[in-house]
């Protein structure tokens, strides 16, 4: 873990960016409503790391590419949402975007999923 990773360490709680974070965040955390919506994620999972941060925040499924990592993704808004897991008290932060972005929108596209997948594993 490099000392650059450590975005935030409090009450415990280190919150790690990937450098895919880093990639996707440059584009929607320019928009005002998304960096509030992060900023209370970041709050809320910083005194409350397992609790759900409202009411889409879960793990994806088992049978889905991007279930097999065991990463959670919590919606910032009805369509842009966070991707990362906890491990420990460090919650490493994968990704930030929207449902076609992941490849969970309607319809699912499942090789969209698997790039992610993909590079979720190597971060």
């Amino acid at each position: 873990m490099l000392i650059s990773e450590i975005i935030l360490e409090s009450a415990g709680i280190t919150f790690i960016e990937t450098p895919f974070f880093q990639k996707t965040s440059k584009k929607w955390l320019r928009q005002a409503l998304i960096q509030k919506k992060f900023v209370q994620f970041m709050d809320f999972k910083e005194s409350h790391p397992f609790s759900a941060f409202g009411g889409k925040d879960y793990t994806f499924a088992g049978k889905s590419p991007l279930g097999n990592f065991n990463v959670k993704h919590a919606g910032l808004t009805g369509n842009v949402s966070v991707i990362y897991k906890i491990i420990g008290n460090v919650i490493k932060l994968y990704a930030i975007g929207s449902h076609d972005d992941f490849g969970i929108g309607n319809p699912a596209n499942i090789k969209r999923q698997q790039q992610i997948a993909s590079k979720i594993k190597n971060q």
